[in-house]
């Protein structure tokens, strides 16, 4: 897993970060109360977006959510702190 994101929205984010930018713990992605804002079919697919347990994600693809983030609570969320990666080809140039 990556603890940095490579895309300005953070949609390629499989870190481990579950705490917000405020400081507060991120709640499970699963817990039943999420589902209507979450939808089953996105947890069925929760490979492909990679959400599990209470990381911060960024599944979304539209400009509301620019960064991944979590549920703080069944009708709240927080944009978390997630750093950008380096350069990862920069030693080959």
């Amino acid at each position: 897993n990556r603890d940095c994101i490579y895309s300005n929205h953070g949609t390629d984010y499989t870190g481990e970060t579950n705490v917000t930018q405020t400081g507060t713990n991120c709640i499970e992605w699963t817990q039943e109360q999420l589902l209507n804002f979450v939808g089953s079919e996105v947890l069925t697919r929760e490979s492909t977006f990679g959400i599990e347990k209470n990381y911060c994600r960024n599944y979304r693809f539209d400009t509301m959510f620019t960064s991944p983030w979590c549920f703080t609570g069944p009708n709240s969320w927080e944009f978390c702190t997630v750093d950008f990666c380096g350069r990862l080809l920069s030693h080959y140039l």
